[in-house]
């Protein structure tokens, strides 16, 4: 499915004691969670890691 502006892609980044390196994603993505930040990761890479759009 392509991306819908009425559900917005949730991108957040826990404090670095709790889970140092990883990111959570979430919102319409198909599977929302925490993922590994690598330092040339794009958006649209950890997007694809998530699952892609909803």
């Amino acid at each position: 499915s392509r991306y819908s502006p009425s559900q917005p892609i949730e991108i957040s980044i826990p404090t670095a004691q709790e889970l140092q390196g990883k990111i959570y994603i979430g919102g319409a993505v198909s599977n929302p969670g925490f993922y590994s930040l690598q330092a040339d990761d794009t958006i649209d890479a950890l997007i694809q890691a998530a699952g892609g759009t909803t």
